[in-house]
């Protein structure tokens, strides 16, 4: 048991005195062993521990020059018991550091061996059955990270990065929850569509069926979700806006369509291109403030680049591997 704030307060005073006695001072000595440091951990940061460490050896030599004359035999005895008890306070300190850094170390590690990180860099879409049936397709380009430790537990929590499609078991009492940066979607049982690549200026979360909560953690602002609706959040403003879902199959990427629901123009672009592997040349002054709503099933990626040019009044040319966008 820890001694109280009064006991250890007036432990100090008799010792400055010199009035301890070393059965005094073997009792500190104990408790300093024996104290349980567990609650301690998760408010000390190693660098603090090592400032208590100095200052608390600090404190224990002052404490020795500022005690009153003794006798010689008197005066070598306190400063042995002093002196035994700084080396216990460093030792515990140290002591103390290293359970803390040995903790994070297998936290960290049991962490990092928990967690599943599927990275889609292949030239199809992939599904993914979760362990409570939930199924995820996931696009070209696309991460999902989660933790198989933690999934399914008290929630079902998963980073996307890229796009990916949601067909979620429904189960009132583990709520799924998608993060993709500062936005979190979170339903029980739905399907929807999240459009969240690092490189593009938006997140795009459409709900076909269900329902589905949205959190901008940033902003602590939420929003409802109603199925054929969309949110579009900007990167850059960081603000959102919900409106009609503009196209009809949302999923039909995961058959291999090319599927852009009021894409920036500029993105439409360099998605065909990246999945054609083009290499795409333009002005970005022709194509800012445009957007293009279609899907596209054919794998012919002339004539797709075409119908999305045509509509703003754009061409393109095809030269030594490259694609050029005039007006």
């Amino acid at each position: 048991m820890q001694p109280s704030r009064q006991s250890i307060e007036a432990f100090i005073q008799r010792f400055k005195k010199g009035d301890c006695t070393p059965e005094e001072i073997n009792l500190f000595r104990k408790w300093i062993a024996e104290a349980d440091f567990l609650e301690a951990e998760k408010e000390l940061t190693p660098e603090v521990l090592e400032s208590i460490k100095a200052r608390t050896h600090q404190q224990l030599m002052q404490q020795i020059r500022s005690l009153p004359a003794a006798p010689v035999r008197r005066m070598a005895i306190l400063r042995k018991y002093v002196a035994a008890a700084a080396i216990v306070v460093t030792m515990g300190a140290a002591v103390l550091l290293w359970y803390i850094k040995s903790r994070q170390g297998v936290s960290a590690a049991q962490s990092l061996s928990s967690l599943s990180i599927i990275d889609n860099d292949q030239h199809v879409v992939r599904k993914i059955t979760m362990p409570d049936g939930t199924i995820i397709w996931l696009n070209r380009n696309s991460r999902l990270e989660f933790d198989n430790q933690q999934y399914n537990h008290t929630q079902r929590y998963v980073k996307l990065s890229g796009e990916g499609f949601f067909e979620v078991t429904k189960d009132a009492s583990k709520p799924f929850i998608v993060e993709t940066g500062n936005i979190h979607t979170r339903v029980l049982g739905t399907a929807f569509n999240i459009e969240a690549y690092q490189h593009e200026s938006e997140i795009r979360v459409s709900l076909v069926h269900g329902k589905v909560a949205l959190e901008d953690k940033a902003k602590a602002l939420t929003a409802l979700l109603a199925p054929n609706q969309t949110m579009r959040y900007s990167r850059q403003t960081k603000d959102w806006q919900l409106s009609p879902m503009a196209v009809n199959n949302i999923n039909a990427w995961t058959t291999g369509a090319l599927v852009f629901n009021e894409l920036p123009l500029e993105e439409a672009i360099e998605r065909i291109g990246d999945k054609y592997h083009l290499t795409m040349v333009y002005d970005k002054n022709l194509l800012r403030n445009k957007r293009i709503t279609a899907t596209f099933t054919v794998n012919d990626w002339q004539s797709a680049l075409h119908n999305v040019l045509f509509v703003h009044g754009l061409n393109f040319s095809l030269k030594q591997g490259k694609v050029t966008i005039t007006k």
